[in-house]
């Protein structure tokens, strides 16, 4: 799993000489809903015309604007994390519909055990984060976040909002690679526990089952079957297969577990387990 930090290439509106609405809506885009106070705000280009048009860009820190053009490919993936906040273009040639994003997915998803961070001595709050590391069960299903760290700045995304920019040919965002999982060296791999069905038994009563040698047995990361007058044991890795060895002897913890009857599995040769 790969996360980003989303920004965007180049800043090319702002609000109008004199505008309230800076000061009224500046420090809302904090990760909070505020779709009921929200009126229809004044935007206009910082050059007219802009050197170059996006379907995406941005007028401050984590406040993000998309035309329709992006909220009509990307609303299936911004459903009930973003707000989607109308604009007003002022100097346009013609009339565009724009919005603002306003990202209300908050997750608090910095793993802190494995993350390098500064804290503030004083305040014992977290005032810099050097390397990130998430958790990575926590955004398996998300496409756009915000964190507690970063509420009124920073806007995450995943490879799945990464996939359905490019696939979609928007224009005007930028993706920072902050953390992969496959790559961090801090990583705590787990060894996935496979869902066996039917019923158990003791360890006993699976070497009934196998000495008929019709099926092997099964126990969290391992199973045993019988090949010829040998018991081999195979052992579930990260992946999900199973790495196979002879055993000459029953391992006290098998005595413990309950076991499950399962289908055999095709062993090309055995290494010997010394």
């Amino acid at each position: 799993m790969k996360i980003y930090q989303m920004t965007d290439k180049d800043c090319i509106y702002t609000y109008p000489d004199g505008s309230e609405d800076y000061d009224k809506y500046r420090h809302k885009f904090n990760g909070k809903p505020m779709e009921d106070i929200w009126s229809p705000v004044e935007v206009e280009y910082i050059h007219n015309p802009p050197k170059k048009e996006y379907d995406c860009t941005a007028f401050g820190n984590g406040k993000f604007i998309f035309n329709d053009k992006a909220i009509h490919a990307l609303n299936h993936i911004l459903q009930g994390k973003v707000e989607i906040l109308p604009l007003v273009h002022i100097n346009a040639a013609a009339p565009k519909s724009i919005f603002a994003i306003n990202v209300i997915r908050m997750l608090d998803c910095l793993d802190y055990d494995r993350a390098k961070v500064k804290i503030d001595p004083e305040y014992k709050i977290i005032t810099e984060i050097k390397r990130y590391a998430f958790k990575e069960e926590m955004l398996r299903d998300e496409t756009i976040f915000k964190m507690p760290q970063h509420r009124g700045t920073r806007v995450f995304v995943t490879e799945k909002f990464v996939r359905a920019v490019e696939e979609n040919h928007l224009t005007g965002l930028e993706f920072d690679e902050v953390w992969d999982s496959e790559e961090d060296p801090t990583a705590v791999y787990t060894i996935p526990i496979p869902q066996f069905t039917g019923e158990t038994c003791s360890f006993s009563e699976a070497l009934k089952i196998l000495r008929e040698g019709k099926y092997a047995v099964a126990s969290k990361h391992f199973k045993v079957q019988l090949e010829g007058n040998e018991m081999v044991v195979g052992m579930m890795d990260i992946s999900g297969e199973y790495h196979w060895a002879t055993s000459y002897g029953i391992p006290p913890a098998f005595l413990d577990m309950m076991w499950y009857k399962v289908e055999r599995d095709h062993i090309k040769k055995m290494p010997v387990d010394e």
